[in-house]
């Protein structure tokens, strides 16, 4: 389930500039992640940069340079 996780994570940070990725999908592998993530921010950082993001391009734009930076750190967690 780890990998399945890591790749549904991965492929909301790609597909972040053209659709809302907050999906059921996504907040499943965030809640089996989250208990062995270390250091403990980068989920909640996650899941706030999901949070209350608009359709206009320069929105989703910042939405995936956060989501970008902080998934290699849960990666390598």
């Amino acid at each position: 389930m780890t990998i399945k996780a890591l790749a549904i994570l991965e492929a909301a940070v790609l597909e972040s500039k053209q659709r809302n990725v907050e999906t059921p999908e996504v907040r499943e592998a965030l809640d089996f992640l989250e208990p062995h993530i270390r250091p403990t921010w980068l989920i909640p950082q996650y899941r706030h940069t999901l949070d209350g993001h608009g359709d206009r391009g320069y929105e989703r734009e910042g939405q995936q340079q956060v989501l970008h930076t902080t998934f290699p750190g849960i990666c390598d967690s």
